[in-house]
């Protein structure tokens, strides 16, 4: 069994997508517009650019995103957070400051009673990532 988050944005899940390769490395698996699906003429003109479905992988794991549907605003990402645990301190803190960019930082990344490193930053898409290095 695996779990694995599906975040929903609003328009812009490729630039995210775009975003998350630049900072974390991540490698998009899957990207399929609305354009490209066969129902795409059940949808606005306005929509045909919008990530219909898509999946990235980071590290060992894989998020899955999309724009959702049209006329159906996602809500903001609330009560839950994005964890990416590392090894090297150096890299940990490199992974905090570039998600930060545009974003709004929760807690800075600094040394804690748990970890060498830890920070809390909200990304510039809204999404909640901690940042760990044990």
């Amino acid at each position: 069994m695996q779990v694995s988050p599906y975040l929903f944005f609003n328009g812009n899940a490729g630039a995210a997508l775009d975003f998350y390769q630049t900072v974390l490395g991540a490698e998009v698996t899957f990207r399929h517009t609305v354009a490209e699906s066969p129902v795409a003429t059940d949808f606005p003109a306005e929509a045909q650019g919008n990530i219909m479905h898509a999946s990235l992988k980071i590290g060992d794991s894989t998020i899955m995103l999309s724009d959702g549907c049209p006329g159906q605003p996602a809500p903001a990402m609330q009560g839950c957070a994005l964890t990416i645990a590392v090894d090297d301190l150096a890299r940990g803190e490199q992974i905090f400051n570039a998600l930060a960019v545009g974003g709004s930082v929760c807690m800075p990344f600094a040394a804690t009673f748990w970890a060498k490193g830890f920070g809390h930053v909200n990304d510039q898409y809204g999404v909640s990532w901690m940042i760990n290095v044990e």
